[in-house]
């Protein structure tokens, strides 16, 4: 059974960027989310302006 998500991929790293902003540093942004069975798993990565991207540190699920 295949099952459709009732959120967009892009409504759900909104959220979650929305999450971070609110609760944690400004240095964390929300990845581009992939569907896994029945939920939209979000990685969560650590940037800093002058450096780039360190890579992932956690994830939404």
């Amino acid at each position: 059974m295949q099952t459709v998500p009732r959120i967009t991929a892009q409504q759900a790293q909104a959220i979650s960027n929305e999450f971070l902003s609110d609760h944690i540093s400004d240095r964390f942004t929300a990845d581009q989310p992939y569907f896994v069975e029945n939920f939209w798993v979000v990685p969560v990565i650590l940037t800093y302006p002058n450096i780039g991207s360190l890579g992932q540190v956690g994830e939404f699920r």
